[in-house]
């Protein structure tokens, strides 16, 4: 199962695939790639969001911080 993820914030993509130990999500967004792994497939959205809109506003503010590029979310 891959099922493609839209963000607003600059309108970048991602995916969110299911592993044989829970979900993950991948996307290059920018220059900078991100790998989420966890059980919960709304809290890896959630993520995913919050690090498009982190780079969105890191183009207008340069001290925003940069999302970590990988992170494991548990329930």
């Amino acid at each position: 199962m891959k099922i493609e993820l839209f963000s607003l914030w600059g309108e970048y993509r991602g995916w969110l695939s299911k592993r044989h130990d829970g979900f993950q999500v991948s996307a290059v967004i920018g220059e900078h790639g991100i790998w989420y792994t966890g059980a919960d497939p709304k809290q890896l959205e959630r993520e995913f969001y919050r690090a498009c809109r982190r780079i969105f506003f890191r183009r207008l503010l340069p001290f925003v911080p940069l999302p970590p590029s990988r992170i494991s979310v548990s329930r």
